[in-house]
């Protein structure tokens, strides 16, 4: 997909976006995993149409780069160093690094102790990349553990018995999914939200099998399994701030 990088002025601001143009029917606009606006239109039409159209959009625009750049600045600040801070699911742990004869994690009350080979307990990017890994399995344990139950109850909607699960390092987006290859993508950072927000993002790409849109049929059927989806999705904007949905 070629993209072409352009800048337009809009009340006053210069903006950057980048203008894609494929064999579509309609504009669309959006941000990319980096925050990148991303205006795409039909072959035929011209770029003052793009323009056009961002500037009609751009109070929506607007609202999105406001909520990734508040999700960029609510990183977590962790140096794996002990007394750290590390979330999840919506929790707070100390992070005590312990040397050891074997790498694992163990979570307790108010602590995370990750327990790291004598040899690297000083190698902090040792240490970073092994808390990641145990991070996309443990996000990995809850997404599945969702998915069994719900691909069970929304099996009547299109949503097939066998899928394919990947955990990512999305930066803009909690998930995806490709019902062309039954698979569903979940941002690893998961494990940090309340436990219900991920239940929700589980059962939003899930609809997507039946719908690929974000319609109002799309969102009764999420509100057949989780009645207060509003309220969980309300919690993932305002305090984690990212998501798309």
């Amino acid at each position: 997909m070629e993209k072409e990088k352009r800048q337009i002025i809009i009340s006053g601001n210069r903006i950057d976006y980048y203008l894609i143009k494929k064999k579509i029917k309609n504009m669309n606009i959006r941000l990319s995993d980096n925050g990148e606006i991303l205006v795409t239109i039909p072959m035929y039409l011209p770029v003052k149409k793009a323009e056009d159209f961002l500037v009609s959009k751009y109070s929506w625009v607007a609202k999105q780069l406001i909520k990734y750049k508040k999700f960029e600045d609510k990183k977590e600040s962790i140096y794996f160093n002990n007394g750290d801070l590390i979330y999840l699911f919506g929790n707070s742990y100390v992070l005590r690094i312990i040397p050891d004869k074997e790498n694992h994690i163990t979570l307790n009350e108010d602590t995370i102790d990750i327990f790291i080979k004598e040899n690297y307990i000083t190698n902090t990017e040792y240490i970073k990349k092994y808390y990641e890994k145990w991070t996309k399995e443990y996000c990995f344990i809850f997404c599945e553990r969702f998915i069994q139950e719900y691909k069970i109850k929304m099996n009547k909607y299109g949503v097939p018995s066998e899928i394919n699960i990947e955990i990512k390092k999305f930066k803009a987006k909690w998930g995806s999914c490709t019902p062309s290859k039954k698979l569903v993508a979940f941002n690893m950072n998961l494990v940090k939200v309340p436990i219900q927000c991920l239940e929700y993002v589980v059962v939003h790409e899930l609809a997507h099998f039946r719908y690929l849109n974000h319609s109002k049929s799309f969102y009764a059927l999420i509100e057949k399994f989780i009645p207060d989806w509003k309220q969980r999705r309300r919690i993932l904007n305002e305090k984690y701030g990212r998501v798309l949905l």
